[in-house]
């Protein structure tokens, strides 16, 4: 199946980058690309994972941090899709870091991020953080994301 280029309008919302949480009865397959990097939480979920030419469950606290065009889909269990599935995703493009000598360690995450990565063992104070985004006024998100 041919993934689908995905449109992120930041401009259009006046914003540097997008924080948005999902809530969904199930996250249904969307197999889709998008030159935007992109981090999703999984706060409250199960399935499967496609990321590229990679399938691997997920369940809550999966945290994956998404390269540019990188094709990808979270699709809820069948037995799940009774209950709300909720996510956090941040997508946003490298140039939003590239102009700043001190985020200059951030390229190479990107880089590496072009097959996708995992994050494990997530402390307490980051996933109250990351949970706290979407509902963040424009400023304090941007220092969120920084942070």
């Amino acid at each position: 199946m041919k993934p689908q280029l995905e449109t992120i309008h930041l401009a259009e919302n006046q914003s540097s980058f997008k924080v948005f949480r999902l809530e969904l009865p199930g996250f249904p397959p969307y197999w889709h690309y998008h030159p935007q990097l992109e981090l999703t939480y999984i706060q409250k979920g199960s399935g499967l994972r496609f990321i590229g030419d990679h399938i691997a469950p997920f369940e809550d606290g999966d945290l994956v941090f998404v390269g540019e065009n990188l094709p990808h889909q979270w699709v809820s269990q069948q037995s799940s899709v009774a209950a709300t599935e909720k996510a956090v995703v941040i997508q946003f493009s490298r140039s939003l870091f590239e102009s700043f000598k001190e985020c200059k360690p951030f390229l190479g995450l990107f880089r590496n991020a072009k097959y996708g990565l995992r994050f494990k063992d997530l402390n307490e104070t980051f996933i109250r953080k990351l949970n706290s985004l979407p509902e963040q006024q424009p400023v304090q998100r941007l220092m969120g994301l920084l942070d």
